[in-house]
């Protein structure tokens, strides 16, 4: 059977290489670094988490170090990240290593995945980037990706279908160069809450509902609603199962308002005082951009650059993140650089 995932790697692999953005602990990939980077980032911004981890990192250069920091040092250090209980496990896993491990960072997936308060994707991250293990990285978002590319109707919530696409991932992770493969990956994403980001700026929390009617275990509708730090509230609606309803967008402000109707702008009414409050249409559109999506497949195969890079890809797994979290809890969730 063909593996519909199979053409990714290599055009993956040269986007990610014109593209890949400049981090520290991708500069110098220890296993240490990248473990401290990968907990450090969970449900946080990587804007936020550079000036933290340059800190961490100044104060505990070694997992000795991390080991054997007073408690109320390493509290200290990590104030204003949130979710102390990752500091509180770092250190754990740190002793874990000094103490089972001799002080050496273990090499084998499965002692990696042992440590205190790493989890499936963590140790796949260690392994793949710092000691070059064909280990894919798999969360939600992308076994969602992988099941919308593959056209497949396995349910992605149930331990059969992680281990259905964890192992369609496997089949071609590239051996030389499993870390970028998993790394570009981790970048992967195209979705209408990248508009609320561009016009709105940064969100301060999220309240999400899905609802499933394929029975494929991926939401088919979505709806959330964002709070952002300006005091604008922003709506995504998503629905892959609607006939006959195209993209919407309407913008609201206290000068007057926008609609945008078509994936492509394809028509646009405005109001201001200017029109005396009334919706007049621009006829005189400019041509449309190339949809990101295919911008991005050309550039993967060389032809161009794509218009979106790392940053936007960060900020909407960041809100993808907590829509997740908001619709799994059932109640409003606040993102950590609001606190």
């Amino acid at each position: 059977m063909v593996n519909t995932l199979s053409f990714l790697p290599i055009p993956l692999l040269q986007w990610y290489g014109e593209h890949a953005r400049d981090l520290p602990w991708r500069r110098e990939p220890t296993p240490y670094r990248v473990w401290v980077s990968e907990i450090m980032l969970q449900q946080t911004r990587v804007a936020a988490v550079l000036g933290y981890f340059a800190k961490f990192m100044d104060a505990f250069p070694t997992v000795q170090d991390l080991a054997a920091a007073p408690e109320d040092q390493l509290m200290k250090l990590w104030q204003g990240l949130g979710y102390y209980s990752r500091a509180r496990n770092l250190q754990k896993a740190a002793r874990q290593i000094v103490d089972t491990f001799g002080g050496v960072f273990p090499t084998d997936y499965g002692d990696i995945r042992s440590l205190a308060g790493v989890g499936d994707y963590t140790a796949a991250a260690i392994a793949s980037i710092s000691f070059g293990q064909p280990v894919p990285v798999v969360d939600g978002n992308l076994l969602r990706v992988a099941a919308r590319v593959m056209g497949d109707d396995t349910d992605i919530t149930t331990t059969q279908g992680k281990r259905h696409f964890t192992a369609a991932l496997q089949e071609i992770i590239p051996l030389d160069f499993p870390g970028q493969f998993n790394q570009a990956m981790m970048d992967l994403g195209a979705h209408p809450m990248y508009t609320l980001h561009w016009f709105l700026g940064e969100p301060k929390s999220i309240v999400s509902q899905f609802t499933e009617v394929t029975h494929r275990g991926v939401e088919d509708n979505a709806v959330s609603v964002l709070e952002f730090e300006g005091g604008a509230i922003g709506v995504s609606e998503t629905g892959f199962v609607t006939s006959g309803n195209g993209y919407f967008l309407e913008l609201s402000g206290t000068q007057g308002s926008l609609h945008v109707f078509g994936d492509h702008g394809d028509r646009l009414e405005y109001s201001c005082p200017e029109t005396g409050g009334k919706t007049v249409e621009m006829t005189d559109l400019p041509q449309p951009d190339t949809m990101p999506i295919d911008a991005w497949i050309a550039a993967c195969c060389g032809q161009g650059q794509a218009p979106n890079g790392i940053d936007e890809a960060v900020a909407l797994t960041q809100f993808m993140v907590g829509a997740y979290e908001s619709y799994r809890t059932g109640q409003k969730y606040t993102f950590p650089s609001a606190n």
